[in-house]
């Protein structure tokens, strides 16, 4: 669907199959540092970072994503005939942040790595509400969408254009 500014959600043509093997791949990964624990070290954690931040890529283009605040939804810079203008002020923001996602990644057992990774979805925001987010993040342990509420930021669905409510 496509806001009348101009933001448009718009899957890959082969999303299902890129989910499955970010899926796939981030299992394959955990699996390895829970079996070789003395090689976790902070950059064998960065290669889970990325395979996260890769899940949340993997549907749509970074700027494409499902999800949107208003203000992003509701922005004229989507009119904009060249991408960097049309994504000057967007940030694609991670519902679930990797440094509360990765413990409980390593911490998990086999039945639970499905659920963590399937809440893997990205946001795009303005740079003023990712700003926000972020600097309350250094602070809190809040997470996911109670990040966005906290913040008072309105999500849209653009799938559907209405507004997100998650349960």
């Amino acid at each position: 669907m496509r806001s009348h500014n101009g933001y448009e959600y718009r899957p890959y043509p082969d999303a299902r199959s890129r989910i499955e093997s970010a899926h796939f791949l981030t299992k394959r990964l955990v699996e390895l540092l829970k079996q070789h624990p003395d090689e976790l070290s902070s950059y064998a954690k960065e290669f889970l970072k990325i395979a996260l931040w890769k899940i949340t890529e993997a549907e749509t283009r970074k700027y494409q994503t499902r999800f949107c605040s208003m203000a992003i939804w509701e922005s004229k810079d989507w009119l904009a005939k060249n991408a960097k203008d049309r994504q000057k002020n967007a940030c694609h923001d991670h519902v679930f942040r990797s440094e509360i996602v990765i413990p409980k990644l390593l911490e998990a057992d086999e039945s639970e790595i499905d659920g963590l990774l399937t809440q893997q979805v990205g946001c795009v925001v303005t740079e003023e509400e990712h700003n926000k987010l972020s600097a309350n993040d250094k602070r809190n342990i809040v997470d996911g969408w109670d990040r966005y509420v906290r913040e008072g930021i309105e999500v849209v669905d653009a799938s559907t254009g209405l507004l997100y409510r998650p349960i």
